[in-house]
């Protein structure tokens, strides 16, 4: 579509991206798992979170182990970056647990 007036290119654009936010997103999220060759979820996300058991208020995360690329779960982005900021380690995340009792 061409356009000769710049703002009325912008305003068109603007609106059909609000229109289409959900579906380009989801579309980037599923090219993008293909492309780093990461298995289709073996199971649809649930209403929560599989860590803390949040119920999900944003699009839940597709987790899957760096090593192998299996997929693991469904998660809320806070227990996502917290396993990833541990290098899923269970030593640090063991050390984190007893830090938290004894304080």
């Amino acid at each position: 579509m061409a356009f000769l007036d710049k703002s009325k290119e912008l305003n068109y654009r603007k609106t059909w991206y609000k229109a289409n936010a959900n579906k380009l997103r989801a579309k980037s999220k599923t090219a993008v798992r293909l492309r780093r060759g990461y298995p289709e979820p073996t199971r649809q996300p649930s209403i929560c979170c599989e860590i803390c058991g949040k119920i999900f208020t944003k699009t839940p995360l597709l987790d899957h182990c760096h090593v192998t690329g299996k997929f693991r779960g469904w998660l809320c982005r806070n227990c996502n970056s917290m396993l990833g900021m541990s290098n899923d380690n269970i030593k640090i995340l063991q050390a984190a647990i007893e830090y938290l009792k004894k304080n």
